[in-house]
């Protein structure tokens, strides 16, 4: 099945979902879906080059969304210069109440990894980035029974250890308690 919009050419797949994108400049997307009609694959043509940037999504047995992998093209104009191939992967995590509980996010172009850790409300209470220098960071994070922040502990390989202590006024203003602040 096909539809048409101002230059935008749209088809859909047998079971009515989006299947590609094609737009006035000719740029194109394509979606595949598994059995159960999950995406896993789209596939991004560009319009100056023709190159392909993907993302691969993978699901669990419950149907969860487990991995992401995007891979993308980074080009050069020059063809001497060869092209480089961009890799992000996502990862998610779930407890028994298919509560999001974890993400790990790893990008080898900027040499980024960062894992974050959830509590049942989605907050999150653990973060740790590890950024293109090599350094580490962390953030530990407590929140009152209304998902503000009360408690945030932040350290580094840098030295760095603080601790902050939040309360809030009548209007739900937060203002800062109490302050530790150590380096190595």
């Amino acid at each position: 099945m096909k539809s048409s919009e101002v230059g935008v050419l749209i088809e859909y797949n047998e079971q009515g979902k989006l299947s590609h994108i094609t737009d006035h400049i000719n740029y194109s997307r394509y979606y595949e879906y598994d059995e159960n009609g999950l995406l896993i694959y789209e596939k991004n043509k560009g319009i100056i080059n023709d190159k392909e940037d993907t993302i691969q999504y993978s699901y669990d047995i419950k149907g969860r969304i487990i991995n992401i992998k995007t891979s993308k093209v980074e080009w050069h104009a020059d063809s001497t210069i060869k092209d480089n191939i961009l890799i992000i992967e996502e990862s998610f995590v779930y407890d028994d109440n298919n509560t999001l509980i974890g993400t790990h996010i790893k990008d080898d172009d900027e040499n980024y990894e960062c894992w974050k850790t959830y509590d049942m409300n989605g907050l999150i209470i653990h973060e740790k980035i590890i950024d293109d220098c090599g350094y580490m960071k962390e953030k530990y994070i407590t929140y009152d029974y209304q998902g503000r922040i009360i408690y945030k502990h932040l350290i580094d390989d840098c030295g760095t250890d603080n601790e902050y202590w939040y309360d809030y006024d009548q209007s739900g203003k937060a203002k800062l308690i109490k302050e530790t602040k150590n380096y190595k």
